[in-house]
């Protein structure tokens, strides 16, 4: 029962994320929020290391850091500037559609990576919900996907989804040999040293002007649907 409350309380939160960035974009360009929720979250992972009184870190071979740092990229870097710069293009609404399809890219994956075995009515769920979320994408009119493609919000979401998916499954191997806490705590720092280019060559960082409802907005982002939900999922 308490593996599932975990499992919940993340999908909740992640579920009213997307309304509280797009607020967020409408005061602040991406790369500024984005910089402020990663390094907010960083901090954050380090204040529970130090109160868990966890080991720092584990001794792991150099294939784990490279798997570590595969892991920091994909659940950092990539979902933060595709989910973030796919909301200046597109609904929310489409955000939480294509959040739909990660069961099925996860099990598709862990099929092909973790060997791991679906049976027909699993395959049948995936294949009704993808058709799904399309028909309702393109308002039951499924051969426009065909004939006019899909915005670039809505590819942005769908590279959201494939670089959760893959930070699932990473995520998987690594946390045999770290804690959730460890693992999340050094692929988030990961992250957000990969994250520092992406920022360099953003021309629109710029300094903030917090209000006091922009605070509330990062603190949501950053501590509970941010560094809280990612711990309590792992």
């Amino acid at each position: 029962m308490k593996n599932y409350i975990f499992l919940i309380l993340p999908a909740v939160l992640w579920g009213l994320q997307p309304i509280a960035i797009k607020l967020l974009l409408q005061q602040y360009t991406s790369a500024t929020v984005l910089m402020i929720r990663t390094v907010v979250m960083v901090l954050v992972y380090f204040m529970l290391m130090r109160e868990s009184c966890a080991t720092w870190l584990p001794k792991i071979t150099i294939k784990q850091w490279g798997s570590l740092t595969c892991m920091g990229i994909c659940g950092t870097t990539v979902c933060g500037i595709t989910q973030y710069e796919g909301l200046q293009y597109a609904p929310v609404f489409h955000c939480l559609l294509f959040s739909a399809t990660a069961p099925a890219i996860t099990a598709c994956m862990a099929v092909i990576f973790l060997k791991e075995r679906l049976s027909f009515f699993q395959w049948l769920g995936i294949v009704l919900s993808t058709l799904g979320i399309f028909y309702m994408l393109t308002e039951g009119q499924l051969m426009m996907i065909f004939t006019e493609g899909i915005g670039i919000g809505d590819f942005l979401f769908f590279l959201f989804e494939l670089s959760w998916s893959t930070y699932i499954i990473i995520g998987r191997y690594i946390m045999r040999i770290m804690s959730p806490l460890q693992a999340t705590t050094w692929a988030g720092c990961i992250g957000l040293l990969t994250f520092i280019p992406y920022l360099i060559l953003s021309p629109d960082f710029q300094c903030p002007v917090i209000t006091q409802e922009s605070i509330f907005l990062f603190i949501f982002i950053s501590v509970f649907s941010g560094a809280i939900s990612m711990v309590a999922w792992n």
